[in-house]
């Protein structure tokens, strides 16, 4: 396309490009985001703020609902610390050393999360349909769904 149309010494592309891995999230593969995006944080943040304000509202109104937000936003997190020292969530599978694992090192909320997508993953079935050398085939089926994902994985770099 580049030379198609042309835009080999388009200055604008090639900013773009040197700047690919922040804009390109197969570039970040390396960097623990949560699957998060700026953006999401943002539309957050500004539903957060459109909740606790109004276009009338005095600046001094909004420092009060700000002060208020904030100090439920941190009594919330105090006591979701406060649950987590007090012992281990109760797991779906006690005898599960992975869900024994995640109790120990997650927060309550995001250990429920954990375990969710744990429990959902048991009703995938996967299948090995190639091999060749570092690059294993699968497909994945979830029960009760006809679309069959096929998944590579390279043992070299363990990219899936």
């Amino acid at each position: 396309m580049v030379s198609k149309f042309d835009l080999a010494d388009n200055t604008w592309l090639k900013t773009l490009y040197q700047l690919r891995e922040k804009w390109c999230p197969v570039f970040r593969l390396d960097t623990f985001t949560v699957r998060i995006k700026a953006s999401q944080r943002s539309e957050s943040m500004n539903n957060v703020f459109h909740r606790m304000c109004t276009k009338t509202m005095r600046l001094t109104e909004f420092v009060h609902h700000y002060d208020k937000q904030k100090n439920g936003m941190r009594s919330r997190e105090l006591e979701e610390t406060f649950r987590c020292n007090q012992g281990l969530p109760s797991r779906a599978a006690k005898k599960s050393g992975l869900l024994l694992h995640a109790a120990n090192v997650y927060t309550r909320n995001f250990f429920k999360l954990f375990e969710t997508e744990v429990i959902d993953s048991l009703v995938v079935r996967m299948r090995q349909t190639g091999s060749d050398g570092t690059l294993q085939t699968f497909e994945l089926n979830e029960e009760g769904r006809k679309r069959v994902h096929v998944v590579q994985f390279h043992f070299l770099n363990f990219n899936v």
